[in-house]
């Protein structure tokens, strides 16, 4: 497996690699950190003030590889970097298909939120842009491995491909728990679409797969949202189902973000 971790040398950025190390502990995997040096682009991912624009890049980077390097206990983890002075976009297409890189992995914390988003400004570009899986990493996430797994979507998307290349990776197995939020559907229909399973992966009798209404119209409430966050370990966002995100976050006065997420949000591509 093989995983592009985007940092600006931050804490933030540490943060969501020994996330991603965490999650893969039992995993073969490359880790490549990328820094994008452009500083004439408002793209770049330069380095926070705190530590200080006149910082030699290859230092820093060479200094969050070691931090890194050193917290991996797994013999299978290896670790690489790169620099570049091209635009966000360009460098992260060029590097995720000459590397051949399965998930993107980035480190999202309160000063990338708007009063409205959930996604930060580099966040949405990547997801929007590049067509690779994301995992967002909250700088207040604390790991523990995954079992039960929230997916919002659209079912009027389909999904056929999506869904089943989940259900075969590395985060996903017979201990884990899904629980699908079909958004806006009335619910004499979703009493009526358990055949959704099936186009998902799942049996009609899967204990795996369970289903929550949410409709668009009822206010996604504190209580909600602090029952989320204390029943669920993961969200998760199909590509397709990018919308979602508006539904969830920007349609309910940016709830979400000021309630500090401690979620993971993982987007499938």
């Amino acid at each position: 497996m093989n995983t592009l971790i985007l940092t600006d040398f931050s804490d933030t950025a540490t943060h969501a690699g020994k996330y991603a190390i965490d999650l893969f502990q039992d995993a073969t995997v490359n880790f490549y950190l990328l820094n994008i040096q452009n500083l004439n682009s408002t793209e770049a991912l330069v380095p926070s003030p705190i530590l200080g624009l006149n910082q030699n890049p290859k230092d820093q980077i060479q200094k969050q590889y070691g931090e890194l390097k050193q917290y991996a206990k797994q013999p299978g983890h290896s670790f690489y970097t790169i620099l570049s002075n091209e635009n966000l976009v360009n460098a992260t297409r060029k590097y995720m298909l000459e590397k051949k890189i399965d998930l993107i992995v980035m480190g999202t914390s309160s000063a990338d939120f708007s009063n409205t988003s959930i996604l930060g400004k580099h966040t949405r570009e990547i997801i929007q842009k590049i067509k690779c899986s994301v995992l967002m990493v909250s700088e207040r996430s604390k790991f523990k491995m995954p079992k039960k797994f929230v997916l919002p979507v659209d079912t009027t998307i389909n999904t056929e491909n999506s869904i089943p290349d989940f259900l075969r990776s590395k985060i996903f197995n017979a201990q884990t728990n899904i629980t699908i939020v079909e958004i806006g559907m009335p619910l004499d229909r979703i009493r009526k679409s358990l055949s959704i399973k099936k186009k998902f992966g799942f049996s009609e009798s899967s204990s795996q797969c369970n289903f929550l209404e949410f409709k668009q119209a009822i206010n996604l409430s504190d209580g909600l949202l602090k029952e989320i966050q204390e029943n669920y370990n993961m969200v998760i966002i199909l590509g397709k189902n990018l919308s979602i995100c508006k539904k969830l976050v920007e349609s309910y006065d940016g709830k979400w973000s000021a309630k500090n997420n401690n979620l993971p949000v993982l987007v499938l591509h």
